[in-house]
């Protein structure tokens, strides 16, 4: 049996892919940030089990973060750009005439905006540089795998400790971690909660 499939072309010619949602770590270093967590976080719960409200709550989260930085935020690599162009103006008005106190300051405030974002690009760079790494390693190349057992060692926990006794059996390992993370997230009425 054939298979028809039609699609609708946009009017540019261009289709729009839905980029996949990705939390920016630069984010972190932003004003209002963490209020917007908060508001988000201090939202009505909708069931008794902390859990389940969190698993409830995370896609509205992903969809308030992406309206917040399209608005709030936007794209720093090109208000870096315009930035500079703004700085280079400055100063070359200032080969020709001395600027006035207004433009000095306000050349000063650009540059300190300008250190904001170069940090938050780093950060963003560092955050896409682990992103790619981790995704393509190094086609399998023995740096990759050197890297990659370091790694491993870095994370690996070697003991663990409750109110100062090491813990060498995993059923009390287990126990130990449970009734840490029942006491932080509470007791769950649903002994089970799956997330699709």
């Amino acid at each position: 049996m054939p298979l028809l499939l039609q699609m609708d072309s946009p009017s540019n010619g261009k289709l729009k892919l839905n980029k996949p949602f990705r939390f920016e770590n630069f984010w972190l270093t932003i004003a209002g940030f963490k209020d917007l967590i908060m508001d988000w976080r201090n939202k009505e719960p909708t069931t008794s089990d902390p859990a389940s409200n969190l698993i409830l709550k995370l896609p509205s989260l992903r969809s308030h973060l992406k309206a917040w930085n399209q608005s709030h935020v936007g794209n720093i690599l090109l208000q870096k750009d315009k930035l500079l162009h703004r700085i280079d103006n400055l100063d070359v008005e200032e080969e020709t005439r001395n600027l006035s106190s207004a433009e000095k300051e306000e050349r000063i405030k650009m540059k300190e905006k300008l250190d904001t974002l170069l940090y938050q690009e780093e950060t963003l760079w560092k955050q896409r540089a682990h992103i790619k790494w981790l995704r393509d390693g190094d086609q399998n190349t023995k740096l990759f795998h050197l890297w990659a057992s370091n790694r491993k060692r870095k994370n690996l926990i070697l003991d663990i400790y409750h109110q100062r006794v090491p813990i060498l059996d995993n059923r009390q390992i287990h126990d130990c971690f449970r009734e840490h993370f029942k006491q932080l997230l509470g007791n769950s009425e649903q002994p089970c909660i799956t997330a699709n």
